[in-house]
């Protein structure tokens, strides 16, 4: 048994060929809670952004002067609320040992402001949907100017 994506389970008695037709990746899957999640694309257009709090920039994160940004995943439900939100990239895979918690802190700072990002949903058809996307989240230090 072999995994293909877009499908569950496939049997087979030989071994997959390394080359062959295209397998077609499905526009869409099911997420955590059921729903179907859509691919954004030709047929599905973007959620737009209506509310973006800006992420708090913890002090640890600060004086360590770690900065960067944590990538996201997140699932946009069809009312455009972000459900299912992790981080897929973390700043505390790219600093010294350590930083890390210092950059782990600014992924949580980056999950807790994102979970409060309002969209207005995805279409497809005319219809609200839910679909998957990736947001960054930028984290800077600025220097005082005076």
């Amino acid at each position: 048994m072999f995994l293909l994506p877009g499908l569950v389970s496939a049997q087979t008695s030989a071994p997959p060929a390394l080359f062959g037709p295209p397998v077609a990746v499905p526009s869409r899957e099911i997420g955590p809670n059921g729903e179907v999640i859509f691919k954004i694309g030709k047929e599905t257009t973007p959620p737009e952004v209506i509310t973006k709090p800006e992420p708090i920039f913890p002090e640890e994160a600060r004086h360590a002067k770690v900065s960067g940004i944590t990538t996201l995943m997140i699932i946009v439900d069809a009312q455009g609320v972000p459900q299912d939100v992790h981080v897929v990239h973390s700043l505390a895979e790219m600093v010294k040992p350590k930083k890390q918690d210092a950059a782990r802190a600014l992924d949580t700072a980056a999950l807790e402001a994102v979970k409060q990002y309002r969209f207005k949903p995805a279409m497809r058809d005319g219809k609200p949907v839910a679909v998957k996307m990736y947001v960054e989240v930028d984290f800077q230090i600025r220097r005082k100017l005076f």
